[in-house]
């Protein structure tokens, strides 16, 4: 007689947990065992927005255009990741902190106005349409902006995966 086949259960488990500060909110970026990733929010200690649409989230980073000059190019990415990972390269960037299904409005975009806008798509088709949402907002706002295409992104390849330099 043959005994039915074991069925391991693995428990999904945190690799690694990243907080994010955007404005007064935490985004917490927890990446699992199973190679998945996911995201909440934190306000003032407790889980979750407390009714605060996220589209009328603040940029992350944000806070770094106060001292920026005027003109200079500010890279607009989708998520803190790719924000930061350019960053420490360089440039001045901002991220959307709304994932690509959403759009930050109003006030978090104002801020853009007098900066040389340039947005930076993840190279998969939601990145794509949140960055045309987004410019669509701009355009709204009367903010111009540019649309950076890098080719040889891998595909759902974001300003993280860039190797380049600010040059």
């Amino acid at each position: 007689s043959h005994s039915p086949p074991v069925q391991l259960h693995v428990r999904r488990l945190v690799l690694s947990e990243t907080v994010y500060r955007v404005g007064e909110y935490e985004h917490v970026r927890r990446e699992y065992n199973d190679h998945s990733k996911g995201f909440t929010w934190r306000r003032n200690g407790s889980m979750g927005l407390k009714g605060v649409p996220v589209a009328s989230l603040p940029l992350y980073g944000a806070e770094k255009l106060a001292t920026t000059l005027s003109g200079t190019t500010v890279i607009v990415t989708e998520g803190e990741k790719a924000t930061d990972a350019l960053t420490v390269r360089g440039w001045v960037a901002v991220g959307t902190a709304t994932g690509a299904k959403s759009c930050p409005i109003g006030d978090s975009l104002k801020l853009l106005r007098g900066f040389d806008v340039v947005l930076w798509p993840d190279n998969d088709e939601h990145g794509a349409k949140h960055m045309q949402k987004v410019a669509a907002a701009l355009a709204e706002l009367r903010i111009p902006c540019r649309l950076l295409t890098w080719a040889e992104a891998p595909h759902k390849g974001d300003a993280a995966d860039y190797q380049g330099t600010a040059q």
